[in-house]
């Protein structure tokens, strides 16, 4: 008689369920990123706001550090960057909304990147991409095996 063992769950990549920001203010940074970013929130509890529209949808979670100021990388190591088509536009469309980007729009091989800061100081960014990244041997295989 064989065993057969379950099938290793790791044969597809993970997909990221959701990348969270812990916040202070719930309410004010759910507004924020549902009214100024545009984000359409997609749940909601007294703890925990979730956000959709995006590939890697975003959320909210209550109880994060109090507000100080702009948040260092040791307080906040995370950056999350909002994909989009023009940057330019974005941008003046965001400032209209009263967001201010930090500094010029940054542009190199990757794209175009624009930093700004959310009311907690958590910093974020706008990138317009240059070319889409290709998935792992996108152009085929590049071992020299044959």
């Amino acid at each position: 008689m064989t065993l057969q063992s379950d099938p290793d769950p790791l044969t597809s990549p993970l997909m990221l369920a959701y990348s969270i920001i812990y916040v202070a203010d719930l309410d004010a940074m759910a507004r924020f990123y549902s009214e100024v970013l545009g984000l359409p929130i997609v749940e909601h509890s007294a703890r925990f706001v979730a956000f959709g529209g995006a590939a890697a949808p975003l959320a909210l979670e209550a109880g994060g550090p109090p507000v100080a100021g702009p948040r260092t990388k040791d307080q906040n190591p995370t950056l999350c960057q909002f994909a989009v088509a023009d940057i330019v536009s974005t941008v003046a469309s965001l400032a209209a909304r009263g967001l201010a980007i930090e500094g010029e729009i940054r542009r190199g091989g990757f794209g175009a990147l624009a930093f700004f800061r959310d009311p907690e100081g958590n910093r974020l960014a706008l990138l317009e991409r240059t070319r889409l990244p290709q998935p792992p041997n996108a152009g085929g295989s590049t071992s020299d095996a044959g």
